[in-house]
Formats: structure tokens, C-alpha cells, sequence
């Protein structure tokens, strides 16, 4: 389960670094018709739906998670794109559903009202372009991804999507480099790290989200 955590705070760090929810941006969710419990199969299939897709649209990049629908004990695969050359990504559903060929597809802009549907998010969020981040929390969650074997990979990216720089610093220090850049807080989450026989607080750790004005 830790190297899971692990594993999806990458995922989250890679989403927030190259995503924006901007026009030229979509969120896919690809499914099957027939019930697919074969992890490997899926991944296989993603592969090579990506590999159709590119060749339709060269300037595409994407990070994808592969989930277990519990209902179904069947494979879903989520997936964020972009277009790293166009103003707006015009891609339809029926294109997407034509190369996936496998069952059900949904494609949607990635803005507050389409993701509000997904996401069950009571943390704090002040800014109103903040469906990326409530995104970002639901891709990155663990319980949906306990079925993926292991020493499996959790999560999937194409060439070109960057890791974010890292520098490490006490918290005053990052709110002066923060308050001397203009920018300001859209999402915080404060997480308990509880001893699991006497439930008290081991550790408390803090997630805040900045933007430049």
C-alpha cells in the first residue's frame, strides 16, 4: 500500500504539472463491452489505442491510470490529453470510440461542472479553474487501484510529459518565495497519520496548491 501512495502521488505531481484544464485538454474514459479481468490484456490495449491515436494526431500527449470497476470486476482505463500544438483539442467521441473499438467511451473538457459529477471533493478550493486539481485527487486515489498486480505499473505517460522541479525548504521559506512571485492558494488538504492500535496523531501532513496571479 505505501509503494502504491507512492506511486499515485507521482501520478498527481505529473497531472498538475502539465495539465491546466485548458481548451486544448480533454478527459477520456474507455471501458469495454465484453468484461475485461485480464490487467495485462488492458494494458496492452491502451498501448496500442495510443499508438492509433497518434498516428491521427501526432501532437497528443497523455497520462492514463487503469481502474477496476468493482460492479463489473472489469478494467476501465481514464485517461488526460492534450494537444501541445493547438489552441483547442478537437477530437470527437465518435473518433475515439472508432479507434478504441473495444465498448463504451466518454471524452469531456475538463472544467468544474463536468468533473463535479466525479469527484466527491470537500477540500477547500478557492479558485474557480480548480477542476484540474479536484481531477487530479480522483485519477490519484488508491482504494480503485489495490486490484492492479503486483510490480505492475500504476500509472502510464507518453514522451514529453515532465515531472515537476523540486526544491526543498522550510515552509517559511516557501511562503516568502511564494508571496515574492504574486501567487496564491487554490487547494489545501491537511492529512492524519494515526497509530493503528491507539488511533492517535503520529504525524499531520499538509498539501497546499499555489498559482501565479
Amino acid at each position: 500500500k505505501s509503494s502504491l501512495c507512492r506511486s499515485m502521488n507521482r501520478a498527481r505531481e505529473l497531472f498538475l504539472n502539465n495539465f491546466n484544464g485548458g481548451e486544448n485538454e480533454r478527459f477520456a474514459t474507455l471501458t469495454y463491452e465484453e468484461k475485461e479481468e485480464n490487467f495485462d490484456k488492458t494494458v496492452a490495449h491502451l498501448k496500442d489505442f495510443w499508438k492509433n491515436l497518434k498516428k491521427e494526431f501526432p501532437d497528443l500527449q497523455h497520462i492514463s491510470v487503469i481502474e477496476k470497476q468493482e460492479e463489473r470486476n472489469s478494467w476501465h482505463i481514464h485517461m488526460l490529453i492534450k494537444d501541445t500544438k493547438h489552441k483547442k483539442l478537437c477530437i470527437s467521441a465518435e473518433e475515439i470510440k472508432r479507434i478504441w473499438n473495444k465498448g463504451i467511451i466518454h471524452i469531456t473538457k475538463i472544467t468544474n461542472r463536468n468533473v463535479k459529477n466525479l469527484v466527491n471533493d470537500t477540500t477547500k478550493v478557492e479558485d474557480e479553474n480548480s477542476a484540474i486539481i479536484k481531477l487530479s485527487n480522483y485519477l490519484s486515489k488508491t482504494k480503485s487501484k489495490e486490484q492492479i498486480p503486483a510490480n505492475k505499473k500504476t500509472y502510464y505517460k507518453s514522451r514529453g510529459i515532465k515531472l515537476p522541479n523540486v526544491d526543498k525548504m522550510k515552509y517559511s521559506e516557501a511562503k516568502k518565495v511564494l508571496d515574492d512571485n504574486n501567487c496564491y492558494l487554490v487547494y489545501e488538504r491537511t492529512m492524519l497519520v494515526r497509530n493503528v492500535n491507539t488511533d492517535s496523531i503520529l504525524n499531520k501532513i499538509k498539501t497546499e496548491i499555489y498559482e501565479k496571479e
